[in-house]
């Protein structure tokens, strides 16, 4: 699933944040993750404002840190087959 993390208007690049995109449930789990917390907070990101990373051409990509906190949620939570 694609999710749109930024666009631009005719004044410029426009971010959109985790939080419009993610509940609130989710948020504060990943604001509970010590790392995810350091690495936003050492970033200047707050609670309720946390935007998308992006790399020089503008295009969004997760870090290695909320990357390893997704997975880990995912592979806790996926049902395994026999």
């Amino acid at each position: 699933m694609l999710i749109p993390c930024c666009y631009f208007e005719e004044t410029g690049f426009v971010y959109i944040y985790w939080d419009s995109k993610a509940s609130l449930e989710d948020m504060q789990e990943m604001w509970s993750h010590s790392e995810v917390a350091e690495e936003w907070t050492n970033s200047g990101e707050k609670r309720g404002k946390v935007r998308f990373s992006h790399d020089q051409n503008k295009r969004p990509y997760l870090s290695r840190v909320e990357m390893k906190v997704e997975i880990n949620k995912h592979e806790n939570s996926s049902i395994l087959l026999p």
